[in-house]
């Protein structure tokens, strides 16, 4: 998936009640938009924006993304707020721009 202007940084992972969870700050060209918690505890990524003309502008380069592809279905995955940002935070994980382990803070390059 291709993140755009998007990147998070400041994550901090910690042990959830279902599935590790983690909480990181959501940038647009590098600006703070938005503060993201997954509780993991199954539900949503909570987000609060420092602006609410950021959640607009991330709603419509979500809205414009293609659905993710998904072997079991043939429509794909359709990608909304919470599989966006989860995405995000995790590819970051994934490329080894931090690491996530129990208590601690990574701050992710942009």
């Amino acid at each position: 998936m291709n993140p755009g202007p998007y990147s998070a940084s400041h994550v901090i992972g910690f042990i959830g009640k279902e599935t590790p969870g983690y909480s990181a700050v959501v940038c647009r060209v590098g600006r703070p938009i938005a503060a993201a918690v997954d509780t993991g505890d199954g539900s949503n990524v909570q987000m609060v924006y420092f602006d609410d003309a950021e959640k607009h502008l991330l709603a419509e380069f979500i809205a414009g993304l293609p659905p993710e592809p998904f072997e079991r279905l043939a429509e794909g995955i359709p990608v909304d707020e919470d599989f966006f940002v989860s995405h995000l935070v995790e590819s970051q994980m994934q490329l080894g721009q931090c690491q996530p382990t129990f208590g601690a803070r990574y701050k992710v390059a942009a």
